[in-house]
């Protein structure tokens, strides 16, 4: 059976993982990226192994050009869940309270509505940090708002932690969690600078909130992002789909093998059941 891997040069060390993990298995492996898709992907009638490690506009997009009934992927492709903290919210996920149309005319009410400032202004569609800064005044909020990119900005009330969370969830089961704290000089955990935490202690409910925040998106794997408050109180951040989990292998956790193991063992499930 052969490992469809969608993804993109940049992405070298988790091309890398999967290239072993199926070199492992005696797995065929077929790398996917922009402009060499051909018809032998987008034709045929035998099952494949499908992994989307590219989050760009194109990844996706030729993940659902060449899904077709009978591979094994980690969620719908068709499916998309474009403001995540909507539905989880609804569902009982902790999160920070959120504006997500701010409105020029009652912004001073909405940042009263969410505590008061300082408050969180995250752009969509950016990874890494970027698009995430804080306001302290109205007259700041304002003139980030007024930015290019500002008008789709969502306001979060702003959470202090002492550390965040990434927890690898695969099948409904954390694979790896590896705790990270923010650069001197900044309030956030998951840009390049950010230092890693290993000796921290996994808080009482994290895997709990991950795993189900990844269950209610309807995914088989996600990367979930949860801040650790002073308190040991956690409020999820994010759920990343797909996620970066190189940094996550240094301690031998084989999660790209284990991805492709939970696929095969899938594919073969559908197998029996048809």
């Amino acid at each position: 059976m052969r490992f469809l891997l969608i993804t993109r040069p940049e992405l070298g060390d988790t091309n890398d993982l999967f290239r072993v993990a199926c070199q492992d298995r005696g797995v065929e492996l077929t790398e996917l990226t922009a402009g060499n898709v051909g018809s032998a992907e987008l034709g045929g009638t035998e099952p494949r192994l499908i992994y989307c490690a590219g989050a760009d506009p194109a990844s996706r997009l030729i993940e659902k050009l060449v899904a077709r009934p009978g591979d094994a992927l980690l969620h719908d492709p068709h499916f998309l869940c474009d403001h995540q903290p909507i539905l989880l919210r609804k569902l009982g996920i902790p999160m920070a309270r959120a504006v997500y149309l701010p409105n020029p005319e009652t912004l001073a009410q909405q940042v009263e509505w969410l505590g008061g400032f300082p408050v969180a202004v995250k752009l969509p569609g950016l990874e890494g940090g970027a698009g995430v800064s804080r306001a302290h005044s109205l007259e700041d909020l304002s003139r980030q708002l007024a930015e290019p990119g500002g008008d789709s900005a969502m306001l979060e009330a702003f959470v202090p932690h002492v550390r965040c969370w990434r927890l690898t969830v695969l099948n409904g089961e954390v694979l790896a969690a590896s705790a990270s704290v923010a650069p001197e000089g900044d309030f956030r955990t998951n840009i390049a600078g950010g230092r890693n935490d290993p000796g921290a202690s996994l808080p009482d409910g994290a895997a709990d909130i991950a795993i189900n925040a990844v269950r209610v998106l309807r995914l088989g794997f996600g990367g979930v992002d949860l801040m650790e408050g002073a308190d040991a109180k956690l409020t999820l951040a994010e759920v990343n789909f797909p996620c970066y989990f190189a940094d996550q292998t240094e301690n031998g956790t084989d999660i790209a093998g284990a991805i492709v193991d939970h696929l095969r063992e899938k594919a073969a499930s559908e197998e029996v059941r048809a």
